[in-house]
């Protein structure tokens, strides 16, 4: 008898060459109690979740958490650039504060170099945010953030970025300040068009 275990993990390559992956698992519980030492020797926590799909739900909530930080993340930086702060600076400052996520920090060092290499390219997260608003669609849930962070991920692919790793949705955000490299010259504002009621 073979006994089926949604076990999908949260983390990148660096995170699970050094065994750092979060694991979500649901099935039945005795499997779990089987294959767990096996997932402590790539996974720093292993959570069961019950005996269905709650695996495949936790690791979407996940993903959509990390879309949103990474959206939000985009315009806290846009924001304190218009403001001169320089990019490094605030950086340093949100990595130090109580929004300094593991996430957050991982990524620090390469939004100062703006080395967009991916762990986890937007390609990949446009799917999962696919999946998201299929399930919470199926589920009944609202999810406005997902479906915003998803036209982001849209207008990522039409700079020609997709294919970078997904933080580099911050640039969408600066973009849409004014900030970064102009690709696509918008015309100047018209001043002699009038509303009329």
């Amino acid at each position: 008898m073979s006994l089926i275990l949604r076990a999908p993990v949260s983390g990148n390559p660096i995170a699970a060459e050094a065994g750092k992956l979060t694991a979500m698992v649901s099935g039945p519980k005795e499997a779990f109690e089987v294959v767990r030492p096996l997932m402590v020797s790539y996974s720093q926590a292993q959570f069961w979740l019950g005996e269905g799909e709650q695996a495949r739900y936790a690791k979407l909530a996940v993903n959509l958490m990390l879309a949103v930080s990474a959206g939000m993340l985009g315009e806290a930086l846009a924001l304190a650039r218009r403001g001169d702060v320089a990019t490094a600076d605030v950086l340093d400052v949100i990595a130090a504060s109580a929004l300094g996520s593991p996430m957050v920090v991982g990524k620090v060092g390469f939004l100062k170099a703006a080395d967009y290499t991916p762990t986890f390219n937007g390609h990949q997260m446009a799917k999962d945010l696919d999946l998201i608003l299929s399930a919470a669609n199926a589920t009944g849930v609202a999810a406005p953030l997902a479906a915003f962070m998803r036209t982001q991920f849209a207008a990522l692919c039409a700079r020609g970025e997709i294919d970078q790793d997904f933080i580099a949705v911050v640039k969408v955000a600066q973009g849409l300040a004014g900030l970064g490299e102009a690709r696509y010259p918008c015309p100047p504002a018209r001043t002699d068009v009038k509303w009329r009621s």
